[in-house]
């Protein structure tokens, strides 16, 4: 068989789909600079500090929490109720 010339018609057509991959390599690329234009600001902003926790197994003030009206105690190590 003799190989055929291609002509016009015969060209892949861009549709939909194409338009959605040029719209998400868009948005890629827009994140992109907004990364690094914020890991570049990192070096420049003071970050608030945070208090360091500690487990005390209490509430603040070391007062214990009251249970609600009509709560059942349920023992230390038992499984909680459900499936």
């Amino acid at each position: 068989m003799a190989k055929r010339k291609r002509d016009s018609s015969d060209a892949p057509k861009s549709d939909v789909y194409v338009g959605l991959l040029a719209l998400a390599l868009l948005a890629q690329i827009v994140a992109s600079v907004f990364l690094f234009l914020d890991y570049n600001n990192l070096s420049t902003v003071k970050l608030p500090t945070m208090p360091k926790f500690t487990w005390s197994g209490e509430a603040p003030g070391g007062a214990v929490a009251p249970a609600p009206a009509g709560a059942v105690p349920v023992p230390a190590g038992a499984a909680p109720a459900g499936n």
